[in-house]
């Protein structure tokens, strides 16, 4: 059964390529397509898998498209379960200029997902959650959801003693007000919108992250910082870690994997702060490669041990020590 159980309302398949250069009105040829599965939680249980977690990633999907995702999660070995839908599950597109090296990314909305899809989703998580430990919500919310779709989940999270951690946007955060989560994830951009204001230093961001903890939206935040890394904020305390220098070919996917790895590293008993920095390793594992694929786990085990020393070893009967440590 499941240490970590992932869900994923608004799945893509992600397709990548790339052009001699992007230009406007011309007929553009692209190199041949990669696909892979994508979506938050999608992504975030692929890598836990990777790192050899005892993970099932739950999501809706269908059509072709649908299928062709569920082929394509299939393939990495990843456990996962379906809820098969109406709605064609949407596509993702992501195109790199070979000339400028820049990377474009188009993100298509997904279909409504029906009430009845909803309840499915969330009877799956409760047959499952009695075994886990860890339920991660990872990505936007599709059209028509419930506006207490993520309070019900974190109800349900709470009735079985499961550490809910959620990374969401748009309308996931504002329902996120009311879940009282273990662990959000927001970027620094996202902080600031929850906070209400412009966050103009180090100081400012940890206030923000502070003031949504005694608001009730969850008791750490984890907060992406772009090329200045990430930091972890709880009542215990504060802890900053720097991104890694590397040569970024992508920008898809890292936070999702750094996600994956802080719920992995949870899951074997380290501490937070050690769990931050294997997130970010993980993220910068995951910029190193092209197009949509996720980090090697032998690259985020090689830049952790290169910047941090050697990983801790697993002890999963030891309990989350404080921040402050």
């Amino acid at each position: 059964m499941p240490d970590i159980i992932t869900l994923t309302f608004n799945p893509a398949l992600d397709c990548s390529t790339a052009t001699a250069m992007i230009l406007a009105d011309e007929k553009l040829r692209c190199d041949p397509p990669r696909y892979d599965p994508g979506g938050g939680g999608i992504n975030v249980a692929r890598m836990a898998h990777a790192l050899g977690a005892a993970v099932v990633a739950l999501f809706p999907a269908g059509g072709l498209t649908g299928d062709h995702l569920a082929a394509l999660v299939t393939a990495t070995g990843t456990p996962f379960l379906r809820i098969l839908t109406a709605g064609a599950t949407r596509e993702n597109l992501s195109i790199v200029d070979r000339r400028s090296g820049a990377q474009y990314r188009f993100v298509l909305p997904g279909p409504p997902l029906r009430a009845v899809d909803q309840q499915s989703c969330i009877d799956e998580l409760a047959r499952l959650a009695p075994s886990a430990r860890y339920v991660v919500v990872s990505g936007s919310l599709p059209a028509d959801v419930a506006p207490n779709l993520l309070p019900r989940i974190a109800d349900l999270c709470r009735a079985h003693d499961c550490r809910l951690v959620l990374d969401t946007s748009g309308e996931g955060l504002q329902q996120a007000r009311t879940c009282h989560a273990f662990l959000l994830k927001p970027n620094a951009d996202e902080l600031a919108q929850l906070a209400g204001r412009s966050l103009l230093s180090e100081a400012d961001e940890e206030q923000a992250a502070r003031l949504l903890i005694d608001q009730g939206f969850a008791e750490v935040l984890l907060v992406s910082l772009g090329d200045r890394g990430a930091m972890v904020v709880a009542r215990q305390g504060v802890d900053r870690c720097r991104a890694i220098p590397i040569v970024a070919r992508t920008k898809v996917g890292a936070g999702d994997t750094m996600v994956a790895a802080v719920v992995v590293a949870l899951t074997r008993g380290w501490t937070l702060v050690t769990a931050l920095r294997f997130g970010v390793a993980a993220g910068a594992a995951a910029l190193i490669e092209p197009g949509t694929q996720l980090a090697r786990p032998e690259a985020l085990q090689g830049l952790y041990e290169a910047h941090f020393g050697d990983l801790p070893a697993i002890d999963r009967q030891e309990t989350l020590k404080e921040v402050a440590e």
